[in-house]
Formats: C-alpha cells, sequence, structure tokens
C-alpha cells in the first residue's frame, strides 16, 4: 500500500502538440506539505489543477487514497470535496455579486446539504483571522489578503483533506504574503492537512514545505527533504532557482522559523 494519501504516477499532461507533463511521479503524505517548485511553464500548474480532478491528463494515474481517480474529470463527489484548490488571484475565485459569507456558506453545504447558520459561518471566517463584518461584504470590499483567507475559508468549509495551493501569496505584497503563509501553517496542524503548494518561489516553498519537488520542462527533475535541495541542490536548474533569489529570508513564515 502506498505512503502516499494523494500521487501522481508517470503522469503525463499535453495540450495539442504540447507536453505539458511528462512522466511525474510524486505524492503527499497525510499530514505533509509537498512543495512544487518551478518557472512559469513549467507544468507545475498543471499538475496541481490534475492533482484535484481540474485537468485532463493523457496518460500516468492520479490515486487518492489507495485508488485511481478518472481522467475525464468525474470524480465521486466526496473526492471531490476531500481535494480543495486555492488559486493565485482570490478575487477571480469569488463572485463579485455575492456577498462573502454567502460564497463561504454555499461551500459548507455541498458537504452537508445544508446551509450553516451565521454563528457557524463567524466561526469559519475566525479561523482564518477575518472578523463578522466580512460576512456582509462582496469582494470588492476587500483586500487582497482578505480575498484570500475568504477563499481559503470557503475551501476549508467542505472539511478538505488535501489542499492544494497554487501560487496562493505570488500576487500579495510581502507582509501580507507571511501572514498567509503563517495561516497556511497553522492550519495544517489544527487540521491535519495535506498541502500541495505550488510555486515558482524556492524561498517561499523551503519555509512551507516538508518536501520540495523542482519542475522543468514538464519533469520533476529533483525531489527529497526541503532543507537538503537547499543546502546541496543536485541539479543545475535548483541551482539556478537558488541563485535567483535575493533574500532567502524575506518571506519567512513564524510558524516555520527555528
Amino acid at each position: 500500500m502506498s505512503e502516499y494519501l494523494l500521487e501522481a504516477r508517470d503522469l503525463h499532461i499535453t495540450y495539442g502538440p504540447k507536453h505539458a507533463v511528462r512522466g511525474v511521479n510524486l505524492g503527499v503524505r497525510p499530514g505533509e506539505t509537498l512543495g512544487v517548485v518551478g518557472e512559469s511553464g513549467s507544468g507545475k500548474s498543471s499538475l496541481g489543477r490534475a492533482l484535484v480532478g481540474l485537468e485532463r491528463w493523457s496518460s500516468g494515474s492520479v490515486r487518492y487514497d489507495g485508488r485511481d481517480l478518472s481522467p475525464k474529470l468525474k470524480l465521486p463527489r466526496a473526492v471531490r470535496l476531500d481535494l480543495q484548490m486555492v488559486f493565485q488571484d482570490p478575487a477571480s475565485a469569488l463572485n463579485p455579486r455575492r456577498r462573502l459569507g454567502r460564497a463561504v456558506a454555499e461551500a459548507a453545504a455541498a458537504r452537508t446539504g445544508t446551509l450553516p447558520g451565521r454563528h457557524e459561518l463567524v466561526a469559519l471566517f475566525a479561523h482564518v483571522g477575518l472578523n463578522d463584518s466580512f460576512l456582509d461584504r462582496y469582494p470588492g470590499q476587500a483586500s487582497g489578503g482578505q480575498l484570500q483567507r475568504v477563499v481559503l475559508a470557503r475551501a476549508l468549509a467542505v472539511r478538505p483533506r488535501v489542499l492544494v495551493a497554487d501560487e496562493p501569496v505570488s500576487a500579495l505584497d510581502v507582509s501580507v504574503q507571511a501572514q498567509v503563509l503563517n495561516l497556511l501553517c497553522d492550519l495544517r496542524e489544527e487540521l491535519d492537512l495535506s498541502i500541495v503548494f505550488v510555486s515558482h518561489d524556492i524561498a517561499v516553498v523551503r519555509h512551507m514545505a516538508d518536501r520540495i519537488a523542482v519542475m522543468y520542462q514538464g519533469q520533476v527533475v529533483e525531489s527529497g527533504d526541503a532543507e537538503r535541495i537547499v543546502a546541496d541542490p543536485g541539479h543545475d536548474y535548483t541551482r539556478s532557482l537558488l541563485d535567483a533569489v535575493p533574500d532567502p529570508d524575506a518571506v519567512r513564515p513564524r510558524a516555520l522559523t527555528s
């Protein structure tokens, strides 16, 4: 039996003649954070979307909790709820005409079948560091960092087991980035979440992840313990990512500082 809760096995994703993901093998264990790092075009976002059933794959397999998922994006309802994704731009993930509380309530109802009461929503928002005034706001009445917290609350409302976060802080300024990263660290510990953290920034990934997989031109060129990868990279591409970081400690989540 596999040690991984969610994994890709020899995964290939193509868009016409373009081969976006080439034979990727990786997985995330229960309660672990796996960092997937690479530049734009490396295939990391396509991989992340495939892991939660939002992207078709050409060959290979995605397995969740010991069973193969369908490449035709027809996942069982329970599996869809267990695998949640947080995108780079929170504003585009929210309906601008729907109050934030309603957006989270509808997500919670997908798991339970009934809309939660206001007190339950207040608790959900408090869990991500937002007060009850945000329940009645529209997306245009909140900052980028606040909206990313709402998106996290919406994902957590369905009680997932795995969270795939695709560049969740790249559109935020440095101080807000640290707040959101701290929140993700705290939530992982409190809820025993498995997280696949997708980013172009190896400095951020270093401090978020237990293990790192480095992607280049659709392939995983190096993977292993996060600190080992950073301290002793074995691939030229990994070294180039590290050389491009002006200050490795510029964004360092509180929860993972020594």
